[in-house]
Formats: structure tokens, C-alpha cells, sequence
């Protein structure tokens, strides 16, 4: 068994600064000389891990797929996750837009 534990299914992390933290379920565990690389949106990622948390970089916002593949030394792949997707959200500061004053009429002489 291999599944993705974290992040969940439909899941939004805010402001995660690029870094997923991930968090697997394997059984059997690990042998000596296997890894743990991931698919995140179709590409693989030698992530090389060896325990079942650990992180990702490069992860900006929008919506993403998730996949964790264990293979064997020689990179024969053995096992793989289904896909997660999840999202990611980054707080942004807006800058305040300068309030616009209305003109003030200014009196002419004579004028009242």
C-alpha cells in the first residue's frame, strides 16, 4: 500500500511559501536501497526520500496533482500512489489605492 496522507484530497494550504509538506502511508515499509520520488502535475520529482514525511519544493499557488512512487535501486518503479489534488492560496498585500479628494470649488471674487 502506498497513499498519500498529507495534503488530503481537495485540501487548500495558504501561504506555504513554496515548501509542500508531505506525509505518506506505506506498507510494507521501505527496503534498503529503495526511494520515494513524487509526481507533482505530471512531472517527476527525484526527491530521493527515504522516510514517509518530508518536503517539497517549488510549490506555488493554484491547483495541483500529487502522486508518490517508491522505486528500487536501479529506479524500476514498484509502487504508486493514487493522485491527490490540492490547492495551494498565498496571502497577498494589496496596497491601498490612493482615495481621489474631489476638487473644492474655489470661489471667484464677486461671486456670492
Amino acid at each position: 500500500m502506498l497513499a498519500v496522507a498529507s495534503p488530503t484530497e481537495q485540501e487548500t494550504l495558504f501561504s506555504i511559501e513554496g515548501n509542500l509538506e508531505t506525509e505518506l502511508v506505506i506498507y510494507p515499509p521501505l527496503q534498503a536501497g529503495h526511494r520515494i520520488d513524487v509526481i507533482l502535475d505530471g512531472e517527476r520529482i527525484a526527491v530521493g526520500a527515504r522516510d514517509i514525511s518530508f518536503t517539497v519544493p517549488e510549490v506555488w499557488r493554484g491547483e495541483h496533482t500529487l502522486q508518490a512512487v517508491v522505486s528500487d535501486q536501479e529506479g524500476r518503479e514498484l509502487k504508486q500512489s493514487m493522485p491527490v489534488s490540492f490547492f495551494v492560496r498565498q496571502n497577498t498585500t494589496v496596497q491601498p489605492q490612493p482615495q481621489r479628494v474631489a476638487p473644492q470649488p474655489v470661489p471667484r471674487p464677486g461671486s456670492n
